[in-house]
């Protein structure tokens, strides 16, 4: 085989879930050939997959060296910068991405994810809807947007763009847990509840939404339901639920 087919056997390799074979294949291809910057983007995403960043980091960088012109590898850094909350890298690397492909979707999106957790809310909303207009199908991105507009108390347009993510993927049990949230800071209680009932019946493991209708509960005077729902939280996720008690609503 020569250096392509071990690669595009190791990304076949990747999908079943064969990591460890998967690498094998990409080792194969450097020793045939130690300049090919796909050996090395692949073995990134590979080591990305099973958590190893600094590593992952390691061969987009020699990825990077090899071809600079490759928007994915960029996207592909930046999402692993990403991952160890280095957002001031990974915004670095989606522009890059962005100036070699100006119409690159991901990039503009995953930035725009960056920027939210930056709490630059307004550089995130421009680059979701930049992104949004090139892909306008990205459940993902109407997600974000609509938390950060969440964050700017734009409860109306989080509301729209939770309700395009309930369009695109309808079981995500999280669209409905975030337009409730978005209720219940429009004080719009019932529906806010209607929400929460409807994402525990999607994912009934899901603690958010049982914390997030306790809040309800409490806000109400209900506090027998919002103590009940307080308790089933707590036994799907205690140490996420610890924060819910130290805030004082019950």
């Amino acid at each position: 085989m020569n250096t392509d087919d071990y690669v595009k056997r190791g990304k076949a390799l990747v999908k079943k879930g064969s990591y460890e074979e998967a690498l094998k294949k990409f080792e194969a291809a450097l020793r045939l050939e130690p300049d090919n910057y796909l050996a090395y983007l692949n073995r990134g995403i590979l080591y990305m997959i099973q958590d190893e960043l600094q590593t992952a980091i390691d061969d987009l960088d020699r990825a990077a060296k090899l071809n600079k012109d490759d928007p994915d590898v960029y996207i592909t850094r930046g999402n692993a910068h990403f991952l160890q909350d280095d957002f001031e890298r990974a915004v670095r690397d989606f522009g890059k991405a962005i100036k070699l492909d100006p119409d690159s979707a991901p990039a503009y999106c995953k930035r725009g994810e960056a920027y939210q957790e930056m709490g630059l809310f307004d550089k995130a909303v421009k680059d979701l809807c930049k992104g949004i207009k090139i892909d306008p199908n990205n459940e993902s991105a109407y997600g974000v947007r609509g938390e950060v507009y969440h964050s700017l108390e734009e409860f109306e347009l989080a509301i729209k763009d939770f309700e395009e993510v309930m369009r695109l993927t309808p079981q995500d049990y999280r669209a409905y847990v975030n337009r409730g949230e978005a209720y219940r800071s429009l004080g719009m209680f019932s529906n806010a509840i209607a929400d929460f009932d409807f994402a525990i019946r999607l994912n009934p493991d899901n603690s958010l939404a049982y914390t997030s209708r306790a809040l309800v509960y409490a806000e109400q005077g209900q506090f027998e339901k919002a103590l009940k729902d307080y308790g089933k939280a707590v036994k799907i996720a205690p140490k996420e639920s610890s924060a819910f008690l130290s805030r004082g609503v019950l």
